[in-house]
């Protein structure tokens, strides 16, 4: 084992309990190269500063080698006030109630750490419109606004156009059977295509071919 040098963590303006401190150092082991550790660190403590719902601190990180046993990392920070108040606001919403848009992300992301990085929010977002047949819709979260003790997450969403299906064609079917294939697809032009079309027809033609004998049949779509 070669331990390499011993790693210092000072941290100036806040309180630290010794769990975060190792949650902290943690991130630390974790980052890739160390030109990267100010960026990680200063990330780490943006989330455990917004748990405790500060969410404007002022956070300045320096690393510094003072000899070649030992790597320093020096944090000040300035808290900043107390966020009592948090909004998340969804603009441009008009394909997906709000209450049913809010109930889909809360079983897929933690919203607390979207006022830290909005990006799984947005991603999460732009997941539930494509299973909903809207597969361009785009999310993209706006600066953080504050007004007094209260704070406000705008995210912008531009639905796009709905995905319909234009057409069916199959290949490798025989010709008497193209009508009962095309019947157990169960699609019909002019309708939403949602994310989950695509599989359950294939799957719904591969029991067909089953339910005939075809017990080697296989489908891709």
């Amino acid at each position: 084992i070669d331990p390499g040098p011993r790693t210092l963590l000072i941290v100036n303006g806040i309180d630290v309990s010794d769990a975060e401190r190792d949650g902290l150092m943690r991130t630390w082991s974790q980052a890739v190269l160390i030109e990267f550790l100010e960026e990680d660190l200063t990330r780490s403590l943006r989330a455990l500063l917004a748990s405790r719902d500060q969410l404007r601190p002022s956070i300045d990180v320096e690393v510094d080698a003072p000899n070649a046993q030992v790597i320093r990392a020096q944090v000040t920070i300035d808290p900043g006030p107390v966020t009592r108040v948090r909004r998340v606001v969804f603009e441009g919403r008009t394909a997906i109630p709000d209450a049913e848009l809010r109930a889909g992300l809360a079983a897929r992301v933690d919203l607390n750490a979207a006022w830290v990085e909005p990006g799984p929010l947005t991603l999460a977002v732009e997941g539930i419109y494509a299973e909903r047949g809207l597969p361009k819709a785009r999310a993209e979260a706006q600066p953080l606004r504050f007004d007094g003790d209260a704070a406000e997450l705008l995210v912008r969403i531009t639905e796009g156009p709905a995905a319909v299906l234009e057409d069916i064609i199959t290949t490798g079917v025989a010709e008497a059977r193209v009508e009962s294939a095309t019947s157990a697809i169960g699609l019909q032009r002019g309708q939403p295509v949602l994310l989950s079309t695509e599989r359950d027809a294939r799957r719904r033609l591969e029991r067909f071919y089953l339910d005939l004998g075809f017990r080697s049949a296989r489908v891709q779509s």
